[in-house]
């Protein structure tokens, strides 16, 4: 428990230090989380709208950490196509999130997953 406690406090960090890297976090802004909850709110809420292989593979490139290839192997198809799931999938994220309206703030938060 301790373990995964100290992981996702690394992600956090990371994640925030991918925020400011990108602009989409000012200075200051690490205090006040509501920007960075309401992005991670609309990429979840994204993330929950599309295909389930799709899903799968987003998760496995950015959560689990896997590569293009890996995450291929792991879902048993080719790297091409597992390539042209990931560029479909990012055309979806982005188009279900120009919808939604929170599309700066939190394609800045799915970049940095993906």
């Amino acid at each position: 428990m301790v373990a995964n406690h100290i992981r996702s406090g690394i992600r956090r960090d990371g994640l925030v230090a991918a925020l400011a890297a990108e602009g989409l976090l000012r200075p200051g802004d690490e205090s006040d989380h509501a920007s960075v909850v309401t992005a991670r709110h609309a990429a979840l809420a994204a993330l929950d709208d599309l295909r389930e292989d799709d899903r799968e593979l987003v998760l496995l490139l950015a959560w689990e950490g896997l590569d293009l290839h890996q995450a291929a192997k792991a879902l048993g198809c080719s790297w091409p196509t597992a390539r042209m799931r990931l560029h479909r999938a990012r055309k979806r994220l982005n188009r279900l999130l120009t919808d939604d309206g929170q599309a700066t703030a939190t394609r800045g938060y799915l970049k940095e997953l993906m």
